[in-house]
């Protein structure tokens, strides 16, 4: 009995590492593949050339800049589709609307294993569909390790609610030139649940053009009450930036006050 169960047990290794060994084969040639595309499309864009093919190292890549306007970017993303083994430092995507097909599968097929920076604007303020980008975004929240910023975008409470609690993790979040709709003070409570923000940028989201928090205080006032309500993000946060957001800093620092948030430093 005890040699029956031995048998067994050195079959069910050998069949884990001969998985393990096709895992890195497999794993290998897609690092090998996604150096070839990003050589050949962006020869004349990146200084290093493809990677060795015995390499199995994963393809890393510092800055993948995607911009709808340039041809050369949208046949990357298309030729990246389903290229998944490769990290990158700092992904930015540009020039995004939500009818461009290339940067939607990019971001649902063919997102980077891991990144240490998400940076997606969009070339005027845009509303993010639930069935376009905003799912995606959601989709992809846990492969961005360290920083996450949007530009140009419209959110409502829900999904403000929702891209917080699913980018939680990271340690600096921007919302920079975003129209926020606030009508009642939101609750993160349970959304931000082991928080570990420890900044939010907040450039430009209130100006005139955008959220208009100068005739619209109250929505500020709404958000900086529901960002209150987490006590882990409470914990956490160091600053916040209001630049060019209409707020003056003496109305700022009673909101603050008056929501247990003295000691984060309010910058602009």
């Amino acid at each position: 009995m005890e040699s029956t169960v031995q048998t067994v047990e050195e079959k069910a290794t050998e069949i884990s590492s001969s998985e393990m060994s096709l895992l890195r084969e497999s794993k290998s040639q897609e690092n090998q593949r996604c150096a070839s595309i990003f050589y050949n499309v962006l020869s004349q864009e990146i200084k290093n050339g493809p990677l060795d093919s015995d390499s199995s190292e994963d393809f890393k890549y510092d800055e993948f800049i995607l911009s709808f306007k340039n041809p050369k970017h949208a046949i990357l993303a298309q030729k990246l589709k389903y290229s998944r083994f490769f990290k990158c430092e700092e992904i930015l995507l540009f020039e995004t609307h939500n009818r461009n097909r290339h940067i939607l599968d990019f971001m649902n097929v063919s997102f980077p294993s891991q990144a240490n920076g998400l940076y997606i604007c969009s070339s005027n303020v845009s509303r993010l569909a639930r069935s376009t980008y905003f799912a995606a975004l959601i989709k992809i929240s846990s492969k961005v390790i360290c920083n996450a910023e949007f530009g140009s975008f419209l959110f409502n409470s829900s999904q403000l609610k929702r891209l917080m609690a699913a980018y939680r993790h990271v340690k600096s979040l921007s919302l920079k030139y975003c129209k926020l709709s606030i009508p009642s003070v939101p609750d993160f409570s349970r959304a931000l649940r082991n928080c570990q923000i420890k900044s939010i940028d907040l450039l430009g989201s209130g100006g005139s053009c955008s959220s208009d928090w100068a005739n619209h205080f109250d929505e500020f006032d709404h958000l900086i009450q529901g960002l209150a309500s987490s006590k882990d993000l409470k914990l956490n946060l160091r600053s916040i930036t209001i630049y060019n957001c209409g707020i003056e800093l003496n109305k700022a620092q009673e909101i603050f006050r008056q929501n247990q948030l003295v000691e984060v430093q309010i910058i602009g």
